[in-house]
């Protein structure tokens, strides 16, 4: 079979096998089994509580499915790998015996291969749930945590140092087949202003890729981390659908598998959800240091959704192909972001205003409380929860943890917010020359609200027992005696607000002069 040609006649016998299995019964009464459904490289039988996932007799260069064996052990692998996010849904691999004329589910010889599935309900699929407005941003930060910890476990690929070489070659393919597929002056002009501007943060940014490879940042991952592949079940997103035919189309910079869910959110006109997952995925993982790699991670993942456009026809495979280059061109126009710094006691309200910004305006928050356990989880666990992890070594070494994930956030192109107390102007003037250094604004939230506030804040939050802070009153008492006021310098610099009253994104952003998120459409 050539390699760029399917095996037609296979594919016929194929969709003959399904239909005399159907026919027999094999995936339940014929009148409750849909009419299969067929993509590029599978056939998928729904029936009215399972399903069944065929795979063509293809050989198409990155994947070969040409023979039983070699779909045998596809779907095996795709039943190992998904089970890793889903397992309740992948059931077994299923073989079909017998004969072509009477086919059955394991009988001897072996004739096909299938995945056995649960069906999940048709209101599952992620895209579904955005349009009817059924996902809310704490599903989506739970996914990015949950994703965060799938990719924790996932195999590192140490060896060797061809991250960049790897990315390069993936770009360039994205290049070569669209401008192969289209005809029009302006679409050939946008790919090759993308095209320039990828090769130039490849150029820029090749040494880090491959550190982050050395690092065990590159992993064997998802994939293909889209919207069409999430699933809103029971109120919490799961993932599924995995690529399983090519270990090198999942494999790659941890941070690169989850852009692929940052640009699709983005382009199907949710930015602020895209916010929370990478803000939440950041806070869980601590990975900042990925951060200056992102616009190049999220562009490339437009030009794959791009190319998927351009081989495709019709005005509306056009108008997703525009779409998919403007959003790659908008983002590898990087702009520096801007320094925000909370200030105030604990209990004033700080993290709530900052949160708030995250999906306003595409900020991403960076905690002291959290990056303090963080800290001393991978240098001193015993200190966890006691008072020596508040000494002031360790409130230095964390607020310079802080900085240099704010470092990274901006050389992102988006606004960083230090979430901290601030209250001793050592710590602030630290922010303030960092600010300076690399050329952007520094803006301070001055939050504010009365001490019975303050008081009844923390010891229901103390109860709850979810949040990353371990401030209680005592700590309340001695921030109130401790802190230095801001001086005059830094007063201008701050936006004063009263936390009682619920935070409003968009006005707060008008303020602090943060440019919007737009949905798109």
């Amino acid at each position: 079979m050539s390699m760029s040609e399917p095996d037609e006649a296979g594919v016929d016998a194929l969709r003959e096998l399904i239909a005399r299995l159907t026919a027999e019964g094999a995936f339940g009464p014929p009148a409750t089994v849909s009419a299969p459904i067929e993509t590029h490289i599978s056939i998928i039988v729904l029936g009215a509580h399972e399903a069944w996932k065929f795979k063509k007799p293809l050989n198409l260069g990155f994947l070969d499915f040409s023979r039983l064996e070699l779909r045998e052990a596809a779907c095996a692998r795709e039943l190992e790998l998904n089970r890793r996010l889903l397992p309740e849904f992948y059931l077994g691999v299923r073989s079909v015996g017998g004969t072509r004329q009477a086919p059955r589910f394991d009988a001897s010889p072996t004739l096909e291969v299938c995945v056995h599935m649960r069906r999940f309900p048709g209101d599952a699929e992620l895209p579904r749930a955005l349009a009817e407005a059924r996902v809310d941003a704490p599903m989506i930060r739970r996914l990015g945590r949950e994703l965060a910890d799938f990719q924790a476990n996932c195999d590192a690929v140490i060896a060797g140092s061809g991250a960049a070489r790897a990315l390069a070659g993936h770009c360039e393919d994205n290049f070569t087949v669209i401008e192969g597929a289209v005809q029009e002056a302006r679409l050939h002009t946008a790919v090759r202003a993308v095209a320039a501007a990828t090769r130039a943060q490849l150029a820029r940014h090749a040494g880090l890729l491959d550190a982050r490879q050395r690092a065990g940042r590159v992993r064997r991952g998802h994939g293909d981390l889209h919207a069409g592949n999430l699933l809103l079940l029971e109120g919490r997103i799961r993932v599924f659908d995995c690529i399983e035919f090519s270990e090198t189309l999942r494999t790659g910079d941890v941070l690169n598998d989850i852009a692929f869910a940052l640009m699709d959110f983005t382009a199907r006109g949710y930015p602020a959800l895209s916010a929370e997952l990478l803000d939440a995925w950041l806070e869980r993982s601590g990975d900042y240091a990925a951060l200056p790699l992102l616009p190049l991670f999220i562009a490339y993942r437009a030009m794959v959704r791009a190319k998927v456009a351009a081989l495709d026809d019709g005005p509306e495979a056009r108008r997703r192909l525009g779409q998919y280059l403007a959003l790659a061109e908008e983002t590898l126009r990087v702009r520096p972001g801007t320094l925000i710094l909370t200030h105030g006691l604990s209990g004033s309200g700080k993290s709530t205003l900052a949160a708030t910004l995250v999906g306003a305006t595409g900020a991403v928050r960076v905690r002291t409380d959290v990056e303090r356990r963080r800290l001393l989880t991978e240098q001193a666990p015993g200190l966890l929860g006691s008072d020596a992890g508040y000494t002031a070594a360790w409130t230095s070494r964390t607020y310079a943890r802080v900085a240099a994930a704010c470092r990274e956030v901006i050389a992102a192109g988006r606004p960083a917010i230090a979430d901290a107390t601030f209250l001793r102007r050592r710590e602030r003037r630290a922010f303030l020359e960092l600010g300076r250094h690399l050329g952007v604004a520094v803006r301070i939230l001055d939050c504010q609200a009365p001490d019975d506030v303050l008081r009844v804040r923390l010891e229901a939050r103390n109860r709850a027992g979810h949040d990353a802070s371990e401030a209680d009153l005592r700590v309340l008492a001695q921030q109130q005696r401790d802190h230095e006021p801001l001086e005059p310098a830094e007063q201008a610099l701050a936006i004063r607000i009263d936390t009682r009253h619920p935070p409003d994104g968009t006005a707060l952003a008008a303020r602090l002069g943060l440019r919007l998120l737009a949905p798109r459409g």
